[in-house]
C-alpha cells in the first residue's frame, strides 16, 4: 500500500453520522483488509478478565501446592493482581464506579501487606540456590 493511502480512513469513518470510535476502527480494519476477528464482545463481557482471574487462581494453587508456600503467603502474592483484575472487569462491564474503585483501592494495601510479609532482602529460604 502506498504511503499515506490509509490516511484519514478512521477520521472519515468517525465523521459519518452516528458512528463511534469502536466502529471507526472496525471500519478502518475492514478497509485496510485486516482479517482480525472482532473481540469486542470478549472484552466488553468481562470474559478477558475472567480468564486472567482463572490464571491467577491457578498461580495460587501452584504457589501453594507445587512450590510449597503457605496458603496465606500464596494468597498475599496473588491478591493484589486479582484485585486489579476485578477492578478491570468492573470497568469493562460498565459496573458502577464504586465497584471499579474499591478493588483498585484495596490492591495497594494488599501489595504493601505482601511486601511486609517478605523477609529482608526479598528472598525466601526456599528460593536460595544450592
Amino acid at each position: 500500500m502506498p504511503e499515506g493511502e490509509d490516511t484519514g480512513l478512521a477520521e472519515a469513518a468517525v465523521g459519518q453520522a452516528g458512528i463511534g470510535v469502536r466502529e471507526a476502527f472496525a471500519a478502518t480494519a475492514r478497509a485496510l483488509g485486516c482479517g482480525m476477528p472482532d473481540l469486542t464482545w470478549y472484552f466488553a463481557s468481562g470474559r478477558a478478565a475472567d480468564v486472567m482471574l482463572a490464571l491467577l487462581a491457578l498461580e495460587l494453587v501452584w504457589l501453594w501446592r507445587v512450590r510449597g508456600s503457605a496458603l496465606l503467603t500464596a494468597f498475599a502474592v496473588v491478591a493484589p493482581g486479582a484485585l486489579i483484575v476485578l477492578g478491570l472487569r468492573g470497568a469493562l462491564t460498565g459496573a458502577a464506579w464504586p465497584l471499579v474503585a474499591l478493588p483498585l483501592a484495596l490492591a495497594l494495601p494488599a501489595h504493601l501487606l505482601d511486601l511486609a510479609r517478605r523477609p529482608p532482602g526479598g528472598r525466601r529460604a526456599s528460593d536460595q540456590a544450592y
